[in-house]
């Protein structure tokens, strides 16, 4: 009897522990888990105060909804409000800078996204916590009439050179877009001979020392070289790209904040009226103050199209790009000699278009 009470307290001891570890961590579940309505509450507040600092008060709320959700076993309230200004240039800025205010206080981004009509810019932001949304947020902005604000693009496709695969492509789009060939490869030479034949401009893609030193290419001019080999690394890029108008930098980072290497390369290029493009690969950059110290026309990058390889990513790309040539009149975005990328701007080239969007050659825009 008593061996049946020994065996019977340890087996009470364990259930008793299960029991408490049980409603320990039930507890403590209930204690950390999220109040969306609390958060949709702050979040709202955030959002209205950061609109309100741009001028945007509830005079321009046009619409308003919230709805009771669920996000697992809690109840969300998911707020929609929609505004609409009479300034197209707003929208993205606005966005922007809103996503940067709600991330420092604990929310996620779950979607942006910014589209153009003919008169009207629409850009949208749906905002949450953890896997919650809780927030969207859409900012139209409607152009006064006759007043839509156009703008000048300049393509450059950069890293030609290694093959023709994408040639074909690039004939077909039939509208200024500027490449940018690799010196010294086994196409740089035909390619930038063939672009007599297509609607296309030549420029050479000068590779230059980064600080990274991944993948560098064989005729890329360092820092430590002397002027003389530098003069002699340049002349033999440029004799392999014959119809080269202008030069921009391969890689760089570490050249392009180098004056006195890039004082020699810009002293080579006016002799021979190039211009230069600052892809601008670092922001301590210092070739647009030594282009104007030498006397050479210059232009610098405004958005890359393709760090990602997506069809979306690129789509969105092209539409900040645009957005940045109505505000600032013109605009340069660079990309690659990548099928998709050749792809989605010949679809999208025609759509922007329509909206007013110039595309030019490079050549066109460098100052």
């Amino acid at each position: 009897m008593d061996k049946i009470k020994f065996m019977k307290t340890p087996v009470k001891i364990i259930l008793g522990i299960i029991v408490i570890a049980v409603l320990f961590f039930f507890f403590k579940s209930c204690a950390s888990r999220t109040d969306y309505i609390l958060e949709s509450s702050r979040l709202d507040k955030i959002i209205a105060s950061h609109l309100e600092k741009q001028g945007i008060d509830s005079f321009f709320l046009i619409e308003e909804s919230r709805t009771h959700k669920y996000a697992g076993p809690s109840e969300v309230e998911y707020v929609q409000k929609k505004y609409r200004l009479r300034d197209e240039k707003l929208p993205l800025s606005i966005i922007d800078n809103l996503k940067n205010e709600v991330a420092e206080f604990g929310f996620s981004v779950f979607e942006s996204k910014i589209s153009y009509a003919k008169d009207k810019t629409t850009a949208g932001l749906l905002i949450g916590k953890g896997k919650a949304p809780l927030f969207y947020l859409e900012i139209s902005a409607l152009a006064e009439k006759g007043a839509l604000s156009r703008g000048k693009v300049a393509l450059v496709l950069d890293d030609w050179g290694y093959n023709l695969k994408n040639l074909k492509i690039l004939n077909r789009i039939k509208r200024p877009i500027t490449i940018s060939v690799l010196p010294r490869l086994p196409y740089s030479r035909k390619i930038s001979k063939l672009s007599c034949q297509g609607a296309y401009e030549v420029m050479l893609h000068l590779p230059l020392e980064s600080y990274e030193h991944k993948n560098m290419e064989k005729d890329t001019i360092y820092c430590n070289m002397k002027d003389s080999k530098i003069v002699k690394v340049f002349n033999n890029a440029l004799l392999s790209v014959p119809a080269a108008k202008g030069v921009s930098n391969h890689m760089g980072s570490k050249a392009t904040e180098e004056k006195k290497v890039m004082a020699v390369i810009f002293k080579q290029m006016k002799k021979r009226n190039l211009f230069f493009l600052d892809s601008l690969v670092t922001k301590k950059s210092i070739c647009g103050e030594l282009a104007k110290e030498i006397g050479i026309k210059f232009a610098r990058r405004d958005i890359f199209l393709d760090n990602i390889n997506e069809k979306s990513y690129i789509k969105a790309q092209l539409e900040k790009l645009a957005h940045l040539a109505r505000i600032n009149g013109q605009a340069i975005g660079i990309g690659h000699d990548r099928r998709l990328t050749l792809e989605v701007l010949e679809e999208e080239m025609k759509n922007l278009e329509r909206q007013g969007i110039e595309f030019v050659y490079l050549s066109q825009m460098v100052k």
